[in-house]
């Protein structure tokens, strides 16, 4: 795999350096990329699939520490990756809620108004989705998300 890798950054360089592949566009006529599996995922898109997820050097959603609920699955990363696209467009507190193919987006006057306005969006789809908030949550923030997920709140 090291090897892989060295191979790839000498290829590159020299295919752009070295000899200029371009044709005069300023564009390297092959570029490449390598990537190593994260993880094997519990299923792919469909439940009878199987899919793995691949990461680069640049972290992102693939690198991220998961802090609770089941282990993702393919279409949980592709949620959180459409969450995450979506919270770099806005300054103020936001709480995409995403379930494939939905993204519900709502902005509030903070997080927990945020995720209230999301979730009412598409309710349906939001169990088993991704929340992604951008903002950290007021002590209060927890409390005004009470009731939102009924069914899946422990006694």
């Amino acid at each position: 795999m090291h090897t892989a890798s060295y191979d790839f950054a000498v290829a590159s360089w020299m295919g752009s350096v070295l000899a200029d592949t371009s044709d005069g566009t300023g564009f390297p006529a092959w570029v490449g990329a390598t990537w190593t599996r994260a993880k094997v995922l519990r299923y792919g898109e469909k439940p009878h699939q199987k899919a793995a997820l691949y990461a680069h050097w640049r972290p992102g959603i693939a690198t991220a520490e998961q802090l609770h609920g089941k282990e993702m699955s393919y279409n949980n990363f592709i949620d959180a990756d459409a969450a995450q696209r979506a919270a770099y467009d806005h300054d103020e507190p936001l709480s995409p809620s995403s379930s494939t193919p939905t993204l519900c987006i709502a902005v509030g006057t903070d997080i927990a108004a945020a995720h209230r306005k999301a979730h009412a969006c598409d309710p349906q789809s939001a169990y088993g989705g991704v929340s992604q908030p951008t903002a950290p949550s007021r002590s209060d923030g927890r409390a005004g998300c009470r009731g939102v997920h009924r069914g899946r709140r422990r006694p």
